[in-house]
């Protein structure tokens, strides 16, 4: 027959991972180190208790509930970009309805054939520094973001058609637009197409310098930014 110390002996070593997890702490005396900072995590994670000090079936159960976790998140994360891009979608074919309807003079839409780039064409009235006739070509590329995030602009230099980059002081040689409505901090999604077309048509029509950018030399060499991503100093708004 069994006498206690005999079942202690054998149930000891079974449970001692499992009440080491509560009850040991870091020793301190006066020749230990600090210890690190703690990590915090994330309030909605799981309390995962440090693997080397679980049973085998507990631990299991515990890389179980990681695991969902992690694939729960993933999950939600797709779902949120599909709706993005559903909602883009939506937005640019409510767009192009309307402007197939209609668009103010000077502006003509050249090709839509997808939902990620369109190109326009826009003709600038009343000022000699544009011949009159002479159209610049515009390439408009969206992102699934669209309109949340402002899309893509630049003029394009083409040789046929015959399409050259407007000179304007905000206009730089590579055709990237030094405009504020098309950066994260001055878009807003009542923007649309449009908008952005009847934007640089008149910023055009009302310039009076035939001049590039400052800079505009290094800027076209060194830049390997996104138009939308580069932080420009709006320092002569009259232009």
């Amino acid at each position: 027959m069994w006498n206690l110390s005999c079942f202690a002996e054998l149930i000891f070593p079974i449970l001692l991972p499992v009440r080491a997890v509560r009850s040991i702490k870091p020793s301190t005396s006066i020749h230990s180190t600090p210890s690190a900072p703690p990590q915090h995590l994330c309030e909605h994670s799981p309390r995962l208790v440090p693997e080397c000090y679980l049973l085998p079936s507990i631990r299991a159960r515990v890389l179980r509930i990681r695991d969902t976790y992690i694939e729960s998140c993933v999950s939600l994360a797709c779902i949120a970009s599909a709706n993005m891009a559903s909602m883009s979608v939506k937005r640019l074919q409510k767009e192009l309805v309307k402007m197939q309807d209609k668009l103010p003079p000077g502006i003509t839409m050249i090709s839509s054939e997808n939902l990620k780039e369109w190109h326009m064409d826009i003709e600038v009235f009343d000022n000699p520094l544009y011949p009159a006739g002479e159209r610049y070509r515009l390439r408009i590329c969206f992102s699934p973001s669209y309109p949340i995030e402002a899309p893509e602009v630049v003029f394009q230099a083409l040789s046929n058609p015959d399409r050259k980059i407007p000179l304007h002081p905000h206009i730089y040689s590579n055709g990237i637009i030094c405009l504020d409505l098309l950066d994260a901090q001055g878009w807003s999604p009542v923007h649309n197409v449009e908008s952005i077309c009847i934007s640089l048509q008149s910023m055009l029509a009302s310039n009076s310098k035939a001049e590039r950018p400052p800079g505009d030399a290094e800027f076209v060499r060194s830049n390997k930014q996104r138009p939308r991503d580069i932080n420009f100093l709006y320092h002569d708004p009259t232009v």
